[in-house]
């Protein structure tokens, strides 16, 4: 008899860690498309004002796209209020400038819950998964993304001109509007979550945009291009705000049409599934 209760102890026991396992793994999905919906409504509201998406880089014929600002900084001004933090130096009449320079460089050492995926390999302060961590001048380690804006097919695709089929939302020096989307916002990717990690949010190269490389398939897991903070599913922003959860095991093709605005692809039935 006490065998018996041992073993069913130890079963139920299992069965309880496996739920805490999957209600956490659960709770941080919720998190993280949280984040996404967020920056979805600052994507837009920069489109609104703006009348475009933003570049994948700030404008700049000085500047490697790299040592420019990015796509996240230009929306920052959505996502927190500048003042409310006492960071009234991080003004927007700046984005010329390198995100090497100060004060853009301090800014790259914040971390900002709402761009940090909370299951990406980055671990930010406990402060600063509430909202911001202010810029400290003593800490120089810039903030990696963990989100990444979809540049079209392609490793070259940020740097496409408008009008290729290739091209997807955001390009280096392309301007993109919602009225180029002719494959429809519900089937056009955004941004996807990714553990690869590479320059701080604030660089405005391969660190927060990217193209879909085929040389290196599948796209999504870990160590992949994208995905890879959740077990066997990546979070995508789509172009019309919403936010879906992919299967990393989708099929290379239907992702690779998902990335482009114009590509004029047909997507089979149920591809969500």
């Amino acid at each position: 008899m006490i065998a018996v209760a041992i073993s069913i102890a130890a079963a139920l026991t299992a069965l309880l860690a496996v739920t805490i396992r999957d209600a956490r793994e659960e709770g941080v999905r919720r998190a993280c498309e949280m984040n996404l919906k967020q920056i979805g409504l600052a994507i837009g509201e920069y489109h609104v004002v703006h009348d475009r998406f933003p570049l994948a880089a700030a404008p700049s014929t000085a500047l490697a796209p790299g040592e420019r600002l990015s796509w996240q900084f230009a929306i920052t001004p959505s996502l927190f209020c500048y003042h409310c933090y006492g960071m009234e130096d991080y003004r927007h009449d700046r984005l010329s400038a390198s995100w090497r320079d100060a004060p853009q460089r301090d800014l790259a050492a914040a971390a900002i819950a709402t761009l940090l995926c909370p299951d990406a390999p980055y671990r930010p302060s406990r402060g600063a998964l509430l909202a911001l961590s202010r810029p400290d001048p003593s800490r120089t380690s810039p903030v990696p993304a963990t989100y990444i804006g979809i540049a079209g097919l392609g490793k070259d695709a940020p740097s496409l001109k408008k009008g290729d089929p290739r091209c997807g939302i955001f390009g280096y020096d392309r301007v993109t509007t919602s009225g180029d989307i002719a494959d429809g916002a519900s089937a056009t990717m955004m941004v996807a979550e990714t553990s690869t990690l590479a320059a701080p949010w604030t660089s405005g190269g391969e660190a927060t945009v990217r193209g879909l490389d085929p040389s290196r398939v599948p796209y999504l897991g870990a160590g992949r291009q994208f995905g890879g903070n959740h077990p066997g599913k990546t979070q995508v922003l789509f172009a019309d705000g919403s936010v879906r959860t992919i299967r990393d095991a989708i099929d290379p093709k239907v992702f690779e049409a998902l990335s482009t605005i114009a590509g004029g692809e047909v997507l089979p039935g149920g591809w969500e599934r």
